[in-house]
């Protein structure tokens, strides 16, 4: 099948490129992106004495967008690999894959319906987000009616997954994925504010061949007023987990900046996510926020909600953030001070808690865009942990726990429509 596809799909690009094109438009971009990264206690503690990693990998993307009379078709292609993984000699990999495939149809000047692989990006990405940071990002097989005018939108998505054609189950096994999602989002602006409304139906299939379904409701605002900006947002999630245990879980969200004509952006938040009591877990606590780019909350070093954490203690996250935009340069500063929502039992001694400080992380980064197509960044991390985080997270709390990594872009324009 793999032998196939590459065969068919180059087919059809010669056939986008060499077709009449009078009736719509073609656009061919690219992205190449490879990053280096050192790492030593990322996502979860160093033990002593362990070695630290260090790799090369390479997202590689080729973007087709076609639109046409009452239609728009969009296809990325995309190869995600380290360096070495393959042999200099190899004939073939399993690295190429399909990273979104859509069509839309214009149903009327407010009217949209697209169907097909997409990615789903909406307000500041904490519940749903692209997750673009990681090399192979995140996409939706699903359908999305879409209405859109000047100051409304409303976006209404369903999906259902299958791991394959059928006669007689539903039942869904691949990993890590819902089997069935609906949701609804509403969106308005004002002259200085802007807000939205998510509705979110999550059902998880359960080895007992039954479905398990949460929902998420909430509220996103920003508010701009002269120099001010801030962003607040709450969510409540409810129903059944994963393993079917009752849910009642919460987030807030607020965040205040105040940008200076010199270029320096200075914001102090806080984020909070509900959790659950170690010694009490017949209802579960923990927020968990689904299907957002999470690396960009809570920490680059991935320690809470990037694959992890979920049904656990919960966070509190306040964080002082500077931002500095000189030209072509952005730098970046975050600390993080991180604090349980919710009990943890000493290891040792479980009739005995332990304190919620679970420690602080500094982020630096530093960006350059050297033309319109290419940009260089890089950044550091290191988290300063306490013994609670060791309980939680495994590990010993009194290494060094530390991250760098270089990225360089490549985004060129290879066909743009007239």
């Amino acid at each position: 099948m793999k032998k196939t596809l590459r065969v068919i799909l180059p087919s059809l690009f010669i056939i986008f490129l060499t077709a009449n094109l009078s009736f719509g438009q073609l656009g061919i971009s690219g992205e190449l992106r490879t990053r280096p990264e050192y790492r030593r206690g990322l996502k979860t503690l160093a033990s002593p004495g362990q070695d630290p990693a260090f790799f090369v990998s390479q997202r590689t993307r080729l973007k087709f967008n076609y639109g046409g009379e009452r239609m728009r078709f969009f296809m990325t292609l995309q190869d995600v690999r380290t360096w070495g993984s393959t042999s200099q000699l190899n004939l073939s990999d399993d690295f190429l894959s399909l990273h979104e495939a859509w069509g839309e149809l214009v149903i009327s000047d407010h009217f949209f319906l697209k169907a097909g692989r997409q990615e789903l990006a909406y307000d500041d990405h904490r519940i749903l987000g692209n997750v673009d940071w990681a090399q192979q990002g995140r996409s939706h097989d699903l359908v999305l009616l879409r209405f859109e005018n000047k100051n409304f939108k409303w976006h209404t998505g369903f999906a259902y997954n299958q791991d394959k054609e059928q006669f007689s189950t539903t039942y869904y096994s691949v990993g890590n994925s819902y089997k069935t999602m609906q949701f609804t989002w509403l969106h308005s602006e004002f002259e200085n504010i802007k807000g939205s409304i998510l509705l979110l139906n999550n059902g998880v299939q359960l080895p007992d061949s039954t479905t398990s379904y949460s929902q998420t409701l909430g509220s996103y605002v920003n508010v701009n007023i002269g120099n001010l900006n801030m962003n607040l947002a709450g969510y409540y999630q409810m129903g059944k987990d994963n393993s079917n245990r009752k849910l009642s879980a919460g987030y807030v969200f607020s965040e205040i900046s105040w940008p200076f004509d010199s270029g320096l952006i200075p914001s102090i938040g806080f984020e909070f996510l509900s959790g659950t009591d170690q010694d009490n877990t017949l209802i579960n606590h923990s927020f968990l926020p689904l299907y957002g780019t999470n690396h960009k909350f809570n920490g680059h070093m991935d320690y809470f909600y990037v694959g992890n954490h979920a049904n656990n203690v919960g966070l509190w996250d306040p964080y002082l953030r500077l931002v500095f935009k000189k030209g072509n340069w952005t730098a970046n500063g975050t600390l993080h001070h991180f604090s349980s929502a919710a009990r943890i039992l000493d290891p040792v001694n479980p009739s005995t808690a332990l304190k919620n400080a679970l420690g602080t992380e500094l982020d630096l980064s530093l960006s350059w865009n050297i033309t319109g197509f290419v940009s260089l960044s890089g950044g550091y991390s290191q988290l300063f942990a306490t013994s609670s985080m060791e309980a939680i997270k495994g590990g010993d709390h009194t290494t060094a726990n530390q991250w760098a990594w270089l990225m360089l872009s490549f985004k060129p324009n290879l066909l743009q429509p007239d």
